[in-house]
Formats: C-alpha cells, sequence, structure tokens
C-alpha cells in the first residue's frame, strides 16, 4: 500500500496583488506536476499523434536557411527595446 502526499491547497491570491516572482515559485511546481501527471497519462497512441502534429507544425514553418548566428539582430533588437 503505498501512500500518497498529502497536498496543502494554496492560497488563491491574485498576481496583481502579490509579489509575481513569489508567486510564480509557488504555483511552478505545481503546474509542472499537473504537465508531468498529463504526460504519464497519455497513451502511446496520443503520444504519437501529437508528435506527429508537431512534426506536420514544423514542416509548415518554412523559414529561410540561415547564414549567420542572428546575434547581430538579437543585439540591434535589445538594444531597440532598452532604448540605446
Amino acid at each position: 500500500m503505498s501512500k500518497k502526499a498529502k497536498s496543502e491547497p494554496i492560497q488563491t491570491q491574485s498576481p496583481r496583488d502579490a509579489n509575481l516572482g513569489d508567486y510564480w515559485r509557488r504555483v511552478g511546481p505545481l503546474l509542472e506536476a499537473i504537465r508531468r501527471q498529463e504526460l504519464r497519462a497519455l497513451t502511446n497512441a496520443e503520444a504519437v499523434l501529437s508528435l506527429g502534429q508537431l512534426g506536420d507544425f514544423a514542416l509548415m514553418l518554412k523559414t529561410e536557411e540561415r547564414t549567420t548566428s542572428g546575434l547581430a539582430e538579437m543585439q540591434r533588437r535589445f538594444q531597440k527595446a532598452w532604448g540605446k
């Protein structure tokens, strides 16, 4: 017989009213646990279907072949965002 850990109910508090960092540090592990539980519950057929859909989506993303790493473009975007 396995013992199930009792989960403490978290206080529901609006992120606007709480420090966002503290809020996400508290709910992040709970969301991760839910995600892992959902993945474990997938059947093989559902997993294969999801992977197929992901592959189809990747094929729809027709991107040009990169000739650079994109570092210079990223730096330009950061400078623009930071007002430099």
